[in-house]
């Protein structure tokens, strides 16, 4: 009986170990830099690495971010922007960094004003106050992208600084959106445009952030026939101004995760991580209170180890991670793993940067889940064909429990 027993575990380490060997040689032929991690609550069942342990994440690093922003802000969290008036008629608008303040949100601002008695029909100026973050945020990565994903951050920012139009062959220009005026800093912005439809990007120049986001309320302002005599300047909010609206973006912080991990959209992770840290820290939101305060979570925790991060979304080269701290992430992320992408059945988030190309998700398997990380720092994208052979070998071996 205990040859037999033994001859029996004996026979399943060499199992084990006969089909490792033969997935290694699999994934092999697709790596030249990169890991494969596999793991259930209780243990790594598979592991694949060429090079450094420490690779670029890109922007499975969202994931963790998500952690972050749901443990500080909690999952009814809704970013807020306050409206105050002054007793010489001037409107000032203070924010506070929602990343969805776009057109469809100044519609029900203005509705909401509208419902609001003492919001004068005749307005002064315009007075936009941006203080509650720091002006000299800079991500490392972002100022090499035109992508409205990766728009420059800050506490008012509107459509994410595109403007969307079309010029016609006329030399007239038109907004590109049905819900979004076409206002004077769009038309002279548009003008060197060549004939067609186009999306100006406007994170380059600064200078034109805030007065575009005054240009655009004041747009729908008229829309609902109210008058603005005076101009759009920046101005802080004094003590006497009387707060007279606060308005909270519809959606809670799960949708906008959602959003931002579907769509993998940089600027919305950066604003969250910000946000984090002016809620921690106080304001101005900096990167340095915002990093700290994701560092702080991360520690306390995920790993007693931290990862080096100088940023949250992914798109700096500079951000280095281990695949088995990303897994430490999937396990406490296994709650609201439905905010995540799902294709084929398995529940994932992509990372993709030039040479940078990652996959990090949650395998169906015996009715239940077991986690995978992909992290490849190659020039060839192979994460689709090493994917499919962990699906087709997770679902096929059954020694693992």
């Amino acid at each position: 009986m205990i040859i037999r027993g033994f001859f029996t575990w004996w026979l399943i380490i060499f199992s084990f170990v006969s089909w490792a060997n033969s997935l290694d040689q699999e994934i092999s032929r697709y790596i030249t830099r990169g890991s494969v991690l596999v793991a259930n609550d209780e243990k790594t069942i598979y592991s694949f690495q060429k090079g450094s342990s420490e690779q670029v994440p890109a922007s499975i690093l969202k994931i963790a971010t998500s952690l972050a922003a749901l443990h500080f802000l909690g999952p009814d969290y809704h970013f807020k922007t306050e409206f105050y008036l002054r007793s010489d008629g001037d409107v000032l608008v203070r924010g506070y960094g929602d990343p969805f303040l776009v057109s469809e949100q100044w519609i029900e601002i203005v509705t909401q004003l509208q419902n609001t008695p003492e919001f004068p029909q005749i307005i002064r100026n315009i007075l936009l106050d941006a203080s509650s973050f720091s002006p000299d945020i800079h991500i490392d990565g972002v100022e090499q992208s035109l992508n409205p994903y990766d728009a420059k951050n800050g506490a008012l920012v509107t459509n994410f600084n595109t403007i969307n139009v079309i010029k016609r062959n006329d030399g007239s220009v038109i907004s590109a959106e049905k819900q979004t005026p076409l206002t004077p800093l769009a038309r002279k912005l548009a003008a060197p445009m060549p004939y067609g439809s186009d999306r100006i990007n406007i994170s380059p120049t600064p200078e034109h952030i805030l007065p575009y986001l005054g240009e655009l309320f004041k747009a729908f302002l008229e829309q609902a026939n109210y008058r603005v005599t005076g101009i759009i300047r920046e101005d802080r909010v004094k003590p006497e101004d009387r707060l007279i609206l606060t308005f909270y973006n519809p959606n809670p912080l799960t949708q906008t995760l959602k959003g931002m991990l579907h769509y993998s959209n940089n600027f919305t992770a950066n604003q969250l991580m910000l946000t984090v840290g002016m809620r921690q820290k106080g304001e101005p939101a900096t990167l340095e209170k915002g990093m700290s305060a994701l560092n702080t979570y991360f520690h306390d925790y995920l790993s007693a180890q931290n990862p080096q991060f100088v940023e949250a979304s992914g798109i700096s080269r500079k951000n280095l991670v281990d695949p088995r701290w990303m897994i430490t992430v999937l396990k406490a992320f296994r709650p609201h793993m439905t905010l995540l992408s799902l294709k084929k059945g398995i529940y994932l988030k992509t990372g993709t940067l030039k040479g940078v190309y990652s996959l990090a998700g949650y395998l169906p398997f015996q009715k239940d889940y077991i986690y995978f990380v992909i992290i490849l720092n190659q020039s060839q994208n192979n994460r689709n064909q090493i994917l499919d052979l962990l699906i087709r070998n997770f679902s096929e071996n059954r020694t693992f429990q």
